[in-house]
C-alpha cells in the first residue's frame, strides 16, 4: 500500500509522540489484570523512577513512582505462557510538607501498602524505605524466584474503577 508524501510528512511530525506512546490493546492504561481475588505470582521486577506528583489543586511537585511487576504462576487461560501484569503504582511526593491533611493520609495509606509489599518480599520487618527497596530489588533479580500471593482489588468510586494490589504472604521457598 503506497502512502502519499504529505501523509508521510505528517507521520514524521508525530514520530516523537508515537515513539513514547504506551501501547493500548483495549485493556486500559495499566494493561491486563487478573480477576479480583488472590493469585499466586512471581514478583518479576521492581521499578523506581522519578515522576510528577499531582496535588489536589492540580499543581505538580517532584515525586517517585514505584511499580512491582508480577507473572502468574498458574494461568489457566494461557498455561504455556502465563501472563504478566504491573501492580498499581505507588505514587509518592518527594516532599510531604506540601500536603494537606487529606494528602498526608493518602501518602500514609500508600506507605502502609508499600511496607506490606516489602516485608512480604523480604520476609522481615523493614524500617528504611531506600534500603528495603534495594534489598527487594536484589532479591527479585537474584537467583531464586520470589513467589507470593497477591490480592487484586477493584474499587469503584464515582463511576471510575481503581485497581490496587496487596501482597498477602510469601509462598514456601
Amino acid at each position: 500500500m503506497p502512502i502519499e508524501n504529505n501523509v508521510k510528512a505528517m507521520f514524521n511530525s508525530l514520530n516523537t509522540t508515537f515513539a513514547n506512546a504506551q501501547p493500548d490493546n483495549g485493556m486500559g492504561a495499566g494493561g491486563w489484570w487478573p480477576a479480583e481475588g488472590q493469585h499466586e505470582v512471581f514478583v518479576s521486577s521492581l521499578t523506581v523512577r522519578t515522576s510528577e506528583y499531582k496535588l489536589p489543586d492540580g499543581q505538580k511537585v517532584p515525586g517517585t513512582d514505584i511499580v512491582f511487576r508480577y507473572q502468574l504462576i498458574n494461568d489457566p487461560d494461557q498455561p504455556n505462557e502465563p501472563r504478566s501484569f504491573d501492580g498499581s503504582a505507588f505514587r509518592l511526593p518527594q516532599d510531604t510538607s506540601v500536603l494537606d491533611d487529606k494528602g498526608r493520609m493518602r501518602v500514609e495509606i500508600e506507605m502502609r501498602r508499600l511496607k506490606g509489599h516489602l516485608q512480604t518480599i523480604l520476609r522481615r520487618d523493614v524500617k528504611d524505605i531506600a534500603a528495603a527497596l534495594a534489598d527487594a530489588d536484589n532479591r527479585i533479580t537474584g537467583q531464586e524466584a520470589v513467589a507470593v500471593v497477591v490480592k487484586c482489588q477493584y474499587d469503584n468510586v464515582n463511576g471510575k474503577t481503581y485497581r490496587k494490589d496487596f501482597l498477602v504472604r510469601p509462598l514456601a521457598s
